[in-house]
């Protein structure tokens, strides 16, 4: 029997999906405690702020990219960035105003994200979750230019 005269497909090496590392899923749950017991306290800084913001913004868009749009859990950390964007604009000097229920807001955001962190890869998740992020920022820029003028 002849051979197909088209030619091969060029064979192409599939990343490996590596789970996410049990240090990754600590340092996240450090995060996440140290943060609520600030937020809870009154004692949110500049550095818990941040620390969140990162956690929410890199994990919460990779988690967001696995579950359906109208998931609790999604329900749940979309609403947790809508919340520090919200303390972010109430700003000012050293602490961070969190009220109570910002911190619930935030808390079930997180408590979102650490659950779903054992589903994740770091590989194509991750990626994935950093080009969204890398076009969000570029189409907030284009639509703030475009107000301004």
């Amino acid at each position: 029997m002849p051979r197909s005269s088209r030619p091969r497909r060029a064979r192409r090496p599939r990343l490996v999906a590596e789970p996410v590392t049990v240090g990754l899923l600590e340092q996240i749950r450090r995060i996440t405690v140290a943060s609520e017991i600030a937020m809870r306290v009154g004692a949110a800084d500049t550095a818990t702020y941040n620390d969140v913001a990162s956690l929410l913004d890199s994990v919460g868009a990779a988690v967001l990219g696995r579950l359906p749009e109208h998931h609790a859990d999604a329900i749940s950390i979309q609403s947790a960035c809508l919340t520090m964007i919200a303390a972010g604009k109430r700003w000012r000097g050293d602490l961070v105003p969190f009220s109570p229920a910002d911190a619930n807001a935030i808390a079930r955001g997180l408590d979102a994200i650490e659950r779903h962190v054992p589903e994740l890869t770091t590989t194509a998740d991750i990626k994935r979750a950093q080009i969204r992020a890398l076009r969000a920022r570029a189409n907030q820029s284009t639509t703030e230019e475009s107000t301004s003028a």
